[in-house]
């Protein structure tokens, strides 16, 4: 084989070996930050991170309070907290004003993954807590709890189908319909006042 085209077929090789998935990571603990999404120097926020990331990135969140809203942005990544929904929250209240804690609008799929947060405080029209309209992205472990919207007040769900696993929806409130998870989900073992 010619020098060449041995040079062409290693530099292939290499574009493709070195295209891997990212970790990013957030930590309240860096605020105010902005940090760079190292596990060094982490990120403050958990849109900086998703703003950062592009599909097939993982974000790992470390335990604390975030209080922002959230949008994945049409992104497929994974986005799951180190220590589990007990102690690492999204909270939208401290946010100051309306919104959904969590929002899926952008064709979000499966590959779109939400794991291990409690998700609270949201205050909105349709989904206070999760709004996914013609998405269907993966929540695994998480727990709604303390939202309010007209509609949805833990999670709202419209033109897609969200698959929800063992979350929890706690102390959502709707003032027209389904306070909890409204329709459209496919749910394993996912718990509902």
């Amino acid at each position: 084989m010619s020098s060449p085209r041995r040079l062409m077929i290693m530099a292939v090789v290499g574009v493709f070996s070195s295209a891997h998935a990212d970790v990013l990571f957030v930590d309240d603990d860096n605020c105010p930050g902005p940090g760079s999404g190292t596990v060094g120097d982490p990120y403050c926020s958990i849109q900086t991170a998703i703003d950062n990331a592009v599909d097939t990135d993982e974000i790992v969140v470390a335990p604390g309070t975030y209080f922002e809203t959230i949008d994945f942005l049409g992104k497929a990544i994974t986005l799951r907290s180190s220590g589990g929904p007990d102690v690492t929250t999204i909270d939208a209240g401290g946010f100051g004003g309306l919104g959904t804690v969590v929002t899926c609008e952008s064709g979000e799929g499966a590959n779109t993954v939400l794991e291990g947060l409690t998700i609270t405080g949201g205050l909105d029209f349709g989904g206070g807590g999760m709004n996914n309209d013609g998405t269907s992205p993966t929540v695994i472990g998480c727990i709604f709890s303390y939202n309010i919207a007209v509609n949805g007040g833990g999670m709202r769900n419209v033109g897609g189908t969200p698959t929800v696993i063992d979350c929890t929806f706690d102390e959502n409130y709707a003032i027209k319909n389904k306070a909890g998870l409204a329709a459209g989900c496919t749910t394993r073992t996912a718990v509902q006042p």
